[in-house]
C-alpha cells in the first residue's frame, strides 16, 4: 500500500467488497487532524432526555435534520453506553442520528431486580423508533448492541410485521455475531462465574475501577490505549445509579448467545439488507476470522478491515468509522435500496 490510500479487493467468489483500511498511522492521523475526541459527559447528558419508551425510561439523543427520513440509529455494547459514538456526531452532523441508552446501562433506567435480556432490549429498540415516528433506518451497532440488531433481522424475516420500521441498512463493529469465534476475556469469564456474580458488587471501587481499565486497555489497539479521562467517563456512567451491581447480570446477554446462536446466525447470513462490517483487526474477543466466515458465507456482504485497530473502533478510528457508515449508507441511498 502506497500512500496509505485505502483500496478494495474481492474476496474469492465474493459479490460484496472486502477493503482494507490505509496504515494506522493515517488512520490516527485522520482522527488527530479533524479532532474527533469525545464529547464531555456533561455536555453529552444535556444533548439527550430520558424518554419513556414501553415502561422505562431511556436515555436518548435525537440529533440532526428531521426531513432526514432515515436517520442513523446507534446501538451500544457491553458494558458501555451510547457516549461511546460521541466523537462521530460531528462528521454524521448533516444526518439525523439517533442514540440511546439500553436498559440498564449508561444514563437509562437501572432497575434492580431484573432480568436482562437481549430479546428484551431487541423490543426497546423497536418501541423507541416506533416513538420516535422512524420508519426507516440505517442500524449502527457495536458489540453486544450487534446480537440487538441480529434479533430484530431474525424478525424481520420471520415477519414484517415483526419490526415497526424498514432496516435500509446494517453496520457492525466488532462483535460476538459468531458464537464460535468468540474469544471472552478473563473479565468477562469470571463475571459468569458464581463467584464473580456474587463477589463482583462488592469489590471496593477501587479495586474494581483497576479491572475496568485494565478490561478496557486489554481490548485496544496497540496504537491507541485508552486515555485516563475517556476510562473516568466510562466507568462514571457504568457506576450511576448503582450500575455496578447490575453488571454479573447485563453480561447474561452471552448466555443468550448460546441459547439462540443458531436464529442468530441464519438472521445474520440469510437477511436481504445491504450489510457493512466494520471491523479492527487487532480485537483479541472479536477476531478479523469473524468476518471472513461471514464473507465467506454471506458473499454479498461488505467488509472494512481496519489495521492495529482493537475492539473500539468508534473510539480509536472515529473518522475512518464515520467516512465509512456515510460512504456506506449514501450508496444504500443512490442504489435505492434504503432511501435518502
Amino acid at each position: 500500500m502506497s500512500g496509505g490510500t485505502p483500496f478494495s479487493v474481492k474476496h474469492p467468489g465474493c459479490a460484496g467488497r472486502l477493503t482494507v483500511a490505509g496504515p494506522a498511522r493515517i488512520l490516527r492521523a485522520m482522527s488527530t487532524t479533524t479532532t474527533l475526541s469525545p464529547l464531555p459527559l456533561a455536555r453529552w447528558e444535556a444533548m439527550g432526555t430520558r424518554r419513556q419508551v414501553r415502561n422505562r425510561k431511556l436515555f436518548v439523543v435525537d440529533v440532526g435534520p428531521r426531513e432526514d427520513e432515515t436517520p442513523i440509529v446507534l446501538v451500544h455494547g457491553f458494558p458501555t453506553s451510547s457516549w461511546d459514538f460521541t466523537p462521530l456526531l460531528a462528521p454524521l452532523a448533516g444526518r439525523r442520528v439517533i442514540a440511546f441508552d439500553l436498559l440498564g446501562y449508561g444514563l437509562s433506567e437501572k432497575p434492580w431486580p431484573h432480568e436482562y435480556s437481549l430479546v428484551e432490549q431487541s423490543d426497546f429498540l423497536a418501541a423507541l423508533l416506533s416513538g420516535l415516528g422512524v420508519k426507516r433506518a440505517h442500524l449502527v451497532a457495536h458489540d453486544m448492541g450487534d446480537t440487538v440488531v441480529q434479533e430484530l433481522l431474525g424478525r424481520r424475516i420471520e415477519s414484517a410485521q415483526l419490526v415497526p420500521f424498514e432496516i435500509a441498512s446494517v453496520t457492525l463493529l466488532n462483535g460476538g455475531i459468531l458464537v464460535d469465534r468468540v474469544r471472552p476475556i478473563l473479565s468477562q469469564k469470571l463475571l459468569r462465574t458464581l463467584p464473580g456474580r456474587v463477589l463482583s458488587p462488592l469489590l471496593p471501587r477501587a479495586l474494581s475501577r483497576r479491572a475496568f481499565d485494565a478490561s478496557l486497555r486489554r481490548i485496544a489497539g496497540p496504537d491507541r490505549p485508552p486515555p485516563d479521562d475517556e476510562l473516568d467517563t466510562q466507568f462514571a456512567l457504568v457506576e450511576r445509579d448503582d450500575g455496578r451491581r447490575l453488571l454479573p447480570h447485563l453480561i447474561g446477554y452471552m448466555r443468550e448467545r448460546e441459547i439462540h446462536r443458531k436464529r442468530w446466525r441464519r438472521a445474520l447470513l440469510t437477511h436481504p439488507f445491504p450489510m457493512l462490517l466494520l471491523w479492527g483487526d487487532r480485537d483479541p474477543i472479536n477476531p478479523w476470522s469473524t468476518v471472513e466466515e461471514i464473507i465467506a458465507e454471506r458473499p454479498a456482504t461488505e467488509a472494512v478491515r481496519l489495521p492495529r485497530i482493537g475492539h473500539y473502533p468508534q473510539l480509536e478510528a472515529p473518522a475512518e468509522v464515520a467516512h465509512r457508515v456515510l460512504d456506506f449508507v449514501g450508496r444504500v441511498a443512490r442504489a435505492g435500496a434504503g432511501g435518502a
